[in-house]
């Protein structure tokens, strides 16, 4: 639970300040900063936010927010693969935990709670009125520096569409293909 009045709204301004003003070479890199920590700290309040939170997050269209942030299709994005990356990353992980619920264990330790499908539905609507959808489909032929933008835009598409794989399946490699 978010005990700070605004904090989410004045986050979610933050992570879309000054984003298509370029004044000088100095202030687009700390507009740069500001957007990009700003999405840090609404990921990590995603990442530890118990069920209210989601909830929260949802109606502050925190998904656009993170549409925003891997916008590099529409010449929008800051075209550096760590914003591709955290962004996707969000997506990913904020979709499924609204999908699948989430359970604390060792590699997640924010609150457990359950699946939250009308919080998902509304989301991937929120995403689809953004044209998010397109925009991590660049991704996917995006050439990027690094490995891992593809592997999160997969994981941000597969979210997207509720696909799920069993991790257990031994014909798990068929899946990338």
């Amino acid at each position: 639970m978010i005990h700070t009045p605004n904090l989410l709204h004045s986050l979610i301004l933050l992570c879309t300040y000054n984003i298509n003003f370029h004044i000088n070479e100095e202030e687009d890199e700390e507009s740069s900063l500001i957007r990009s920590s700003s999405g840090l700290c609404l990921g990590q309040i995603q990442e530890y936010g118990d069920e209210s939170t989601q909830s929260e997050l949802v109606r502050s269209e925190y998904a656009v927010v993170s549409v925003l942030q891997v916008s590099i299709a529409g010449g929008d994005g800051e075209q550096e693969d760590y914003s591709l990356d955290d962004g996707l990353n969000n997506i990913t992980e904020f979709i499924k935990s609204l999908h699948q619920g989430r359970q604390t264990n060792e590699f997640n330790q924010g609150p457990s709670f359950p699946q939250q499908i009308c919080l998902a539905r509304i989301t991937d609507e929120q995403i689809e009125e953004e044209g998010g959808n397109e925009e991590i489909e660049a991704q996917l032929i995006y050439q990027s520096y690094y490995y891992y933008v593809k592997e999160y835009a997969k994981g941000a598409k597969s979210a997207i569409l509720n696909y799920f794989v069993d991790q257990e399946n031994s014909r798990l490699y068929l899946y990338d293909q």
